[in-house]
């Protein structure tokens, strides 16, 4: 395991449920680290695929096995940070991949960095159907960000295994909310960047793989994604108070962006006229973008909210960077780990 002074323990944290299709994957790319002492904890969380059976049996004493009944991605991640030893911490989706230097390299900076909290690298993502295809996570750059908080209020953009972070930084916030069933790595990220934690980000090569699934985009433009995202929005509410500190980070803006998802979300599954309002009303809230909301609304009408929003793509695409990102719907990072 190596010295505990020199090289302090890293625990690896793997959730997962009804995933043994990827399981394998990614506790191979944590038993891959250079770095010589991680502990692996796999948690999981009410599988029915087959996964209890199998895992113990091929990983035996390699990894730590936990089972739990099914209760969703937070739960499974608190269970083993309850069994985790390490002084740093490392989560892993079930899905995801890490390389075998990532762990190692990153220790060596917090080590040499003891104001750095949570440290960052660069990722690449891939398509489950072709994984021999890879491509930069586009919102890495936000890593190098000195005010993670106020860049984040309006969406997640950290994937939560290109971190790795101190234990202490984690024990500030009391884990992961288990009351989400979505965006709770979003909720996560929030309530350690108010906690003060220092984030640094190590540029160069990707460290870290994310795996997009079919059909994952359609549920992270659902309502319930998007209803989950205004609770995550609320909850900022409750420990950001101060009206001055509220107007800083942009929160009423931001709900109001989550609020205009939400409509189309309903748009889009046919409550038109309800999506309306609900869009007019984030619109009124943030009117960033404000000419593209109202034309996307106007056509929703007109030609209904997928040709809508298939129009208004092309005409962003022709505009470049200029209006990239004015009807956004991307995920927040996934609940990936598990699932309720």
């Amino acid at each position: 395991m190596g010295n505990a002074t020199s090289n302090p323990i890293v625990s690896i944290v793997i959730p997962t449920h009804d995933a043994r299709r990827w399981l394998g994957e990614a506790i191979e790319s944590a038993l891959a680290q250079t770095y010589p002492n991680c502990e692996i904890i796999v948690v999981d969380d009410g599988s029915t695929d087959g996964t209890q059976e199998w895992l113990p049996r091929a990983y035996g004493h390699r990894i730590c096995y936990l089972y739990q009944p099914n209760g969703g991605t937070a739960s499974a991640r608190n269970l083993g940070l309850k069994r985790a030893r390490g002084k740093f911490i490392q989560f892993l989706d079930s899905d995801d991949l890490i390389t075998p230097e990532k762990v190692a390299g990153q220790v060596e900076y917090l080590i040499s960095h003891p104001e750095v909290d949570v440290v960052l690298g660069q990722v690449s993502w891939f398509d489950d159907g072709r994984p021999d295809r890879l491509f930069d996570w586009d919102r890495a750059s936000r890593y190098r960000v000195k005010d993670p908080l106020r860049e984040m209020i309006y969406e997640g953009f950290i994937l939560i295994h290109a971190a790795l972070s101190r234990r202490t930084c984690l024990d500030r916030v009391g884990g992961f909310d288990e009351s989400l069933a979505d965006c709770e790595d979003w909720d996560y990220w929030l309530r350690v960047a108010w906690s003060g934690a220092k984030f640094a980000y190590l540029p160069g090569i990707s460290v870290a793989y994310y795996r997009v699934q079919r059909g994952q985009h359609k549920s992270q433009s659902s309502p319930a994604h998007a209803l989950h995202g205004l609770r995550v929005l609320d909850k900022v509410g409750t420990y950001v108070v101060d009206p001055k500190e509220r107007r800083r980070i942009g929160l009423s803006r931001a709900k109001g962006h989550w609020r205009f998802r939400y409509g189309r979300a309903l748009a889009e599954q046919g409550r038109i006229v309800s999506g309306l309002a609900h869009m007019t009303r984030g619109t009124l809230a943030d009117p960033q973008h404000l000419r593209y909301k109202l034309l996307y609304m106007a056509l929703t009408v007109v030609m209904g909210p997928r040709r809508a929003g298939l129009r208004i793509e092309g005409m962003e695409r022709a505009k470049g960077d200029l209006s990239k990102g004015a009807l956004d719907t991307h995920p927040t990072t996934r609940s990936g780990g598990a699932a309720n």
